[in-house]
């Protein structure tokens, strides 16, 4: 079986094998050299990320642990509201007393897949993976134009996944679970 024979099989096999399809015809475009390029960069960009090993949870330093903490007990925060929190809190070090600091480690346990961002304002708000994810599915409705009937017809996981800093198969994972409840 050659390489398109399988890619049949497996999109025959799947559930959203036709949406798969359709989007990887959308991609192709007009099959010109410039589409396949495209498409081939997107392709191994995907490949590369499913191929980054993330850290385990267990990983997490105990500084991290208290900024997740923080953020997953109380309401979503900033990283000023982490800075302004660090001094209370023995364990973090002297430089989450500060803006930058603190952003920095937020940042990497949204790399980490602990937690997840999304832009309030001006502001970057840290929360649970499945708020930021449902936060930001939010803003993304609000910003959309409106079509026929002022419906939305299908969701843009990778928008969502930019916004938020969650790899597109948990966005869609967290989106099904909390649109199908």
């Amino acid at each position: 079986m050659n390489e398109r024979e399988r890619l049949l099989a497996v999109l025959s096999s799947l559930a959203e094998g036709d949406y798969l399809a359709k989007l990887l015809l959308d991609l192709v475009g007009e099959g010109s050299e410039e589409d396949q390029l495209y498409l081939e960069a997107i392709l191994k960009d995907a490949v590369n990320k499913r191929q980054a090993v993330p850290r385990s949870p267990g990983a997490v330093s105990d500084a991290e642990k208290l900024a997740l903490d923080l953020v997953l007990e109380g309401r979503p925060l900033t990283a000023d509201d982490v800075a302004a929190q660090a001094s209370q809190t023995p364990g973090l070090p002297k430089t989450v007393a500060h803006r930058s600091g603190a952003s920095a480690l937020l940042n990497g346990l949204v790399e980490n897949g602990l937690l997840g961002k999304f832009h309030y304002g001006r502001e970057v708000i840290f929360a649970s993976v499945q708020e930021a994810v449902f936060e930001a599915y939010k803003i993304w409705l609000r910003d959309q134009p409106r079509g026929q009937g002022n419906r939305i017809t299908e969701i843009d996981p990778l928008a969502i996944s930019e916004m938020t800093g969650v790899p597109v198969a948990r966005v869609l994972r967290e989106l099904r679970a909390k649109l199908s409840a």
